[in-house]
C-alpha cells in the first residue's frame, strides 16, 4: 500500500515498455480506442469535468475481461450538476457496455464494436437523463504507425425510444456521433492526444449539434501487474450554439482480477501478472462517447 500511494503522489516517470504507444494505450478522454482489456484484468476509472460555467460531472466506470480478451464487460455511474450555479445536482443515466474484439491490432486493424444499455438513473428535470431505457452502438477503429503514433476514428449512435423531457412529457431521443483522435508518444509514459468528436441529437423534431476539440495528455507508470494512468484535457466546443470550455482530469487503475470466474485461481491471477509486468497491461475506457453524446 506504501508503494502505490508513493506512486500516486509522485507518479514517476518509468520506461514502460519496448513500445512506447502501447504503453498507456485504451486511456482517451472522448474517442473510443479499439484495444480490449487484457485476459484476467480489471480497470477502475474515475473521471471529473468542470465546465467553465460551472456545471460538473464525476464518472466513475469499470471494465473487466469476460474470460478472455475478446469479451468485454463494463458500467459507468455518473454524479453531477448539468443546468449551472445553484442547481441541484444529482445522479445521472447508467451505462452497461459489452465489446466484442473482432481484430486486435497486432498486424493492422484494430475492431472492437460495443454495444450499451443506458438506465434511467438520472433527471431529465436536471438535465442528467433521458427517462428512459436507451440503446447505442460504437464501432472504434486503431491504428498503430510504428512505435510513436496511432490513429482512433469512432462512428457510432444511440436511441432512447420511450424517454421523458424536463417537463416530464414524453420524449424519444436519437443521436448519431462520429469523432477521431492523433496520439503521440515521444516518451514511453507520456502521451499527448488531440481528439474531436461530433454529435448530431434529435429530440421534438429539433436537431442539435455539437463539435468538441480537444488537446490532451497521459501519463503513468508501471508497478509490476499493476498500472496507474492519469490525465488531463481541455476540450472546447467551437460551435457557435456550444461554444463551451472544460477542463477533464482522469485517473486509472489496471490490476490483475482475483475472484472466481475471471481467473482460474489465485496462482493464475499471479501467473498472469507476471507475464503482464512484462508486456504491460492494457484497458479501454467505455460508454464515454455515449455519455457526452447525450447530454
Amino acid at each position: 500500500m506504501a508503494r502505490i500511494a508513493a506512486a500516486l503522489l509522485l507518479l514517476p516517470l518509468q520506461a514502460l515498455a519496448e513500445e512506447p504507444i502501447r504503453n498507456l494505450e485504451g486511456n482517451s478522454f472522448f474517442v473510443e480506442e479499439a484495444y480490449n482489456m487484457d485476459e484476467g484484468h480489471v480497470a477502475q476509472t474515475v473521471t471529473m469535468r468542470r465546465d467553465r460555467g460551472g456545471d460538473w460531472m464525476l464518472v466513475s466506470s469499470q471494465d473487466w475481461a469476460l474470460g478472455s480478451s475478446l469479451h468485454q464487460g463494463g458500467f459507468a455511474f455518473a454524479y453531477g450538476r448539468q443546468q449551472g450555479p445553484g442547481s441541484a445536482a444529482g445522479a445521472a443515466d447508467t451505462a452497461l457496455n459489452y465489446r466484442f474484439q473482432v481484430a486486435d491490432g497486432d498486424e493492422g486493424l484494430a475492431l472492437s464494436p460495443r454495444l450499451t444499455v443506458t438506465w434511467p438513473t438520472g433527471s431529465p428535470a436536471l438535465g442528467l437523463g433521458t427517462g428512459g431505457v436507451g440503446f447505442a452502438a460504437n464501432l472504434p477503429a486503431s491504428k498503430r504507425w510504428g512505435n510513436w503514433g496511432a490513429t482512433h476514428l469512432n462512428l457510432g449512435g444511440g436511441h432512447t425510444p420511450s424517454g421523458k423531457g424536463a417537463d416530464g412529457a414524453s420524449l424519444a431521443t436519437t443521436f448519431l456521433a462520429a469523432g477521431g483522435s492523433v496520439a503521440w508518444a515521444p516518451l514511453g509514459e507520456v502521451n499527448l492526444l488531440l481528439e474531436t468528436l461530433f454529435t448530431r441529437s434529435w429530440a421534438a423534431g429539433a436537431a442539435t449539434d455539437s463539435l468538441v476539440v480537444s488537446p490532451g495528455v497521459r501519463f503513468g507508470t508501471d508497478l509490476g501487474a499493476v498500472k496507474l494512468v492519469g490525465g488531463l484535457s481541455a476540450p472546447l466546443g467551437v460551435l457557435p450554439a456550444d461554444r463551451r470550455f472544460a477542463v477533464i482530469g482522469y485517473f486509472s487503475i489496471d490490476l490483475p482480477a482475483r475472484w472466481p470466474g475471471v481467473v482460474a485461481s489465485q496462482g493464475a491471477a499471479e501467473e498472469r501478472g507476471e507475464e503482464l509486468a512484462a508486456t504491460g497491461p492494457r484497458r479501454v475506457r467505455q460508454g464515454v462517447l455515449v455519455a457526452q453524446a447525450e447530454e
